[in-house]
């Protein structure tokens, strides 16, 4: 019996050797892989423009940034909105990595002076505004349009304006 289907599986492999359409997985793996990303790569320059046309978007929100150790890859953009609350959103080129959200009167700056990007808010609800703005930046993220993406969740960000003045639903 084994040396049936040996001999079956044989057969069968020479057959479907022969096809001249190629249709197979095998051989349409590289031509259908996705094309690999490039908005980690961009100009500091085109940054920088972005979010002064987000600062004028949003008067009461105010971005700056940073790049630490003279990084032309990376930045720190640190967001203050109003009295409500204080953020640092690590971005590699235009896409952002990680974000960290504080309360108004917590420290962004460690002891050294280095931005603290790991360490978590003292108060709860900005422990999950941190949790809940990490999810959506990665909801946001967009390979194609990584402008669109910044400028989404800098909206969301906003969004926390009204967050001790509306009644909760």
């Amino acid at each position: 019996w084994l040396d049936k289907v040996r001999e079956y599986s044989i057969g069968a492999a020479a057959y479907l050797g022969q096809n001249g359409l190629k249709r197979s997985y095998c051989n349409m793996a590289k031509s259908r892989r996705k094309p690999q990303s490039t908005c980690h790569v961009a100009q500091p320059s085109h940054l920088s423009r972005m979010i002064e046309g987000i600062n004028k978007m949003f008067p009461d929100m105010k971005l700056t940034v940073s790049r630490p150790g003279g990084s032309i890859l990376n930045a720190v953009v640190e967001v203050q909105l109003d009295r409500i609350l204080k953020a640092v959103l690590i971005f590699k080129g235009l896409m952002i990595e990680w974000v960290v959200v504080k309360g108004w009167r917590e420290d962004l700056l460690k002891a050294d002076g280095q931005v603290d990007i790991w360490g978590e808010s003292r108060y709860h609800v900005f422990q999950r505004i941190t949790e809940n703005a990490n999810a959506a930046m990665l909801n946001f993220q967009s390979a194609v349009y990584p402008d669109l993406a910044v400028k989404s969740f800098i909206t969301y960000l906003h969004s926390f304006k009204t967050l001790f003045t509306d009644k909760c639903k």
